[in-house]
């Protein structure tokens, strides 16, 4: 609340035209009648002593013309002696305290003390300044560094004193999460300015922040920038070890963005870590695939596949699979499973995945691996790892720990390459972070991929299971065939399969073009369409049949 009933700035210049008389030749702090007067009306529309009145109005008067003023210069100012300069200090502290003025320590380490802008500003428009509670809760406390980074950034406010203004709000506020987390590990200083522009960016929906931003804009001088970032990037601050911040990025040139961690949040925001993170969840479980939206198909293996899928979908069942977790554990093992897909195009890796999940009750990540790569340095990097960062979110979040699934996985677990051009480094980074995640990984994640001769070896031991998909057989086409055409005969089914070597993907595209003739002109194919259809799907790409021309 501010005060405007009577003129500030008239009342600051009687005060400073008192202490500039002529007749006042004796210290401020004896009580002059008519100065007193002054400030005791300047102290009652600020809402503050009117000692604490005199040092404001003395500092703006000096201020007027210089930009900043030293100690000596208040003191001799007052006319005060050496004894009397304790309590003048004591009444700085308080008004900087109040925000109503700032302190600045100069390379010589003299400290000099000049007023906001925005104070100067508000007299100069008439508006009496009133000091402000430090005491806040926790978004009044993102508020403040709000208020303290704007004044840092734009030159209103030193480093030296945004620090002493974090200190003091976290001594006002103790009981916050924030403030008693920092307090008990001793952050202080230039260390709790980056731990307060972390929590003030996270409360504002931001999700990594640039450490070196963070270190250029506080550190003060090069000698103290060199040592921060070189404490931060060897991780030797509790915000690394305690496991409250990490890397977005896995090795050294990628540490530039950190971000908190679901420890940090709790840790920084307390109760309020809980809505957040919620809505992390909520954002991250937008795109999953839910079992119950999934179409149940019948699906039909090579003997080879069959007890590898019924071992697979008895080890995904919620009961088994939690005892399968704990026995992990139990052994100091990782208590997590990955499993591979392989085989050619159309031979029923996708759908295997979709019906695992629908016989098991389990919701699917899908993750897109093309859209991974980017063409920013360093973007690609950080889009691979929020893939099992997100992930890690959605178990916490989920009754039953969800699929992630890596689609067309080729170009992650291909062989790596020498570095010849930046994208090259950029795919081996990706694969890294693949590599270092799946090692510690837990949940279930299951990949797929149709050129497996070029897998690469590193990978080998992370997928516990190995699943070969290949063309159907003769007799498995015919019962996919029965399966997808409607009012098929078993005989034409097992003679089009004995004479076509169709993938099942390819089964599904001739049902889908019998469908689709029987809506456009209201009749079933005869045997010429679905032979013509047969032909079209293995002629595509210069396959030669069997037989040229069929009858049934």
């Amino acid at each position: 609340m501010e005060n405007t009933s009577f003129d500030i700035l008239d009342t600051i210049d009687k005060i400073g035209g008192v202490l500039e008389g002529e007749d006042f030749k004796v210290s401020a702090y004896l009580v002059d009648e008519e100065l007193y007067t002054h400030c005791e009306r300047l102290g009652e529309a600020m809402k503050v002593p009117p000692f604490t009145a005199l040092h404001f109005a003395s500092i703006f008067f000096k201020c007027v013309d210089e930009d900043y003023v030293t100690v000596k210069e208040i003191a001799s100012f007052l006319k005060i002696n050496l004894s009397e300069y304790r309590y003048l200090i004591s009444e700085l502290n308080k008004l900087i305290d109040m925000g109503l003025i700032g302190k600045e320590e100069s390379y010589s380490g003299r400290f000099t003390y000049f007023v906001h802008t925005e104070i100067k500003n508000k007299v100069y428009g008439n508006t009496v300044p009133v000091p402000e509670t430090l005491e806040t809760d926790l978004y009044g406390l993102s508020d403040f560094a709000d208020r303290c980074f704007e004044r840092v950034q734009r030159d209103r406010m030193s480093i030296f004193q945004a620090t002493e203004y974090f200190d003091k709000l976290r001594e006002v506020n103790p009981e916050l999460p924030v403030c008693k987390w920092s307090k008990e590990h001793n952050i202080s200083g230039v260390d709790f300015m980056i731990v307060m522009n972390i929590f003030h960016r996270t409360m504002n929906g931001y999700r990594s922040h640039s450490l070196g931003d963070m270190i250029s804009s506080y550190a003060r001088g090069g000698r103290e920038r060199l040592s921060l970032r070189r404490k931060y990037t060897l991780g030797n601050t509790p915000l690394f070890t305690k496991g409250l911040i990490t890397w977005e990025g896995d090795d050294v040139q990628s540490r530039e963005y950190v971000e908190l961690t679901e420890a940090g949040k709790i840790a920084f925001l307390g109760d309020e870590a809980k809505l957040i993170l919620a809505e992390e969840t909520r954002i991250v479980s937008s795109d999953l695939i839910e079992p119950e939206k999934i179409a149940v198909k019948n699906l039909y293996y090579n003997e080879s596949s069959i007890q590898e899928m019924n071992r697979l979908e008895g080890i995904l069942l919620p009961d088994q699979y939690g005892q399968l977790c704990e026995r992990f554990k139990s052994q100091n093992m990782n208590a997590g499973l990955c499993v591979l897909f392989y085989g050619g195009p159309g031979t029923g890796k996708t759908e295997s995945v979709l019906q695992l999940a629908k016989k098991t009750g389990r919701a699917i990540r899908q993750v897109d691996i093309s859209s991974i790569k980017d063409k920013w340095v360093g973007e690609s990097e950080k889009k691979a790892k929020a893939i099992f960062d997100g992930y890690r979110k959605l178990c916490k979040g989920l009754d039953k720990t969800p699929i992630l699934f890596l689609n067309e996985a080729d170009a992650i677990i291909n062989k790596r390459i020498n570095v010849e051009r930046s994208v090259d480094q950029m795919n081996n980074a990706i694969q890294n972070i693949f590599l270092e995640e799946m090692e510690k990984f837990e949940g279930i994640l299951i990949a797929t991929t149709n050129l497996h001769n070029n897998f690469d070896p590193a990978f080998d031991r992370r997928f516990l299971y190995k699943v070969r998909f290949d063309k159907p057989s003769a007799d498995i086409r015919a019962k996919i065939l029965m399966d997808r055409i409607p009012g098929i005969t078993a005989s034409d089914a097992a003679f089009l399969a004995e004479t076509y070597d169709l993938s099942g993907g390819q089964v599904e595209n001739v049902a889908r073009k019998i469908v689709t003739e029987m809506v456009i002109s209201g009749i079933t194919p005869g045997k010429e369409l679905i032979e013509k259809f047969c032909n079209e799907e293995t002629g595509f790409r210069g396959a030669t049949e069997k037989r040229n021309k069929i009858g049934f």
